[in-house]
């Protein structure tokens, strides 16, 4: 699958394993993030991210 440029650094806070096999997980998003460069693949991805401004809901909007 295609990995997007823009994303968010998020905080696990909880793991949880599912007899059937499913897993759930708890996250917290921390911040936006638009990725530079990747620097490694194995044994998992790595990039340079550069951190992005939050986008404040248009007045009215919530």
């Amino acid at each position: 699958g295609e990995v997007y440029q823009l994303g968010t650094v998020a905080l696990i806070h909880r793991l949880i394993k599912s007899p059937d096999g499913t897993m759930r997980i708890i996250v917290q998003g921390l911040e936006r993030i638009h990725i530079d460069e990747w620097t490694a693949e194995e044994p998992y991805l790595k990039a340079k991210i550069s951190k992005l401004p939050d986008k404040l809901p248009e007045e009215g909007n919530v």
